[in-house]
């Protein structure tokens, strides 16, 4: 599987690495839920490390989720065109080119899409 690692805000080397396997000491995360299209949503920690260093675990999100059914309606019905927002698309493995338009072009980049793909 392939996978992002973020060294500094908005710079990430894609790598290809094994899908996860939770260990005897380890606990399998499974995302349920991401703004970024994951292949495998999953993650995996030694969770005796995040308990004996008083890790915490947070979700976060940017929108109430009280709209995204409203947002995904428009999208079924076709009352709003998502490519009128998408201002660029990236492949996977230029995820860093990504992170750093989105981040700089302040004036064009609306909405800056990753795709699974490249």
């Amino acid at each position: 599987m392939k996978a992002a690692y973020v060294k500094v805000p908005f710079q990430a080397d894609v790598r290809e690495v094994p899908a996860p396997v939770a260990g005897p000491d380890e606990v399998l995360v499974r995302v349920k839920a991401c703004g970024i299209d994951f292949g495998n949503p999953s993650i995996s920690f030694d969770a005796n490390e995040f308990h004996f260093k008083r890790l915490q675990l947070k979700a976060t999100y940017s929108i109430p989720n009280l709209r995204f059914p409203i947002a995904i309606d428009l999208l079924k019905r076709k009352a709003v065109d998502p490519d009128l927002f998408i201002t660029h698309r990236f492949g996977f493995g230029e995820l860093s080119r990504a992170l750093e338009t989105a981040e700089r072009d302040k004036e064009g980049a609306v909405k800056v899409m990753v795709t699974m793909e490249g």
